[in-house]
């Protein structure tokens, strides 16, 4: 995959999806600390519906699907998360991270 052959995340997408790849089955309280961390006044917990209807979207003509755990939060299947280890952005976290 090319890097313009990619969707346009957002910055927060991103983050969401990152933290998505490296979490198995995590809890919306998770992933608001995961992008949102120790904010003094975060966005309401609704805002990670948001994220991952427009995740969604844009993942949908790759064939990765982000997986609902009702009740809980969102998560990523093994073979959606190394499709998304091929993304460019995501090289370059983990190129950053060495």
């Amino acid at each position: 995959m090319t890097p313009g052959d990619e969707p346009n995340f957002t910055v927060m997408e991103e983050k969401l999806l990152g933290f998505l790849v490296v979490s198995s089955k995590p809890n919306k309280a998770m992933m608001m600390n995961a992008l949102y961390g120790d904010m003094l006044n975060p966005p309401d917990q609704k805002i990670l519906d948001v994220m991952v209807c427009n995740l969604r979207r844009k993942l949908l003509p790759y064939g990765i699907a982000i997986q609902t755990h009702w009740g809980r939060g969102h998560y990523l299947t093994q073979a959606d998360k190394e499709d998304i280890a091929g993304f460019e952005f995501m090289k370059l976290k983990q190129e950053q991270n060495r």
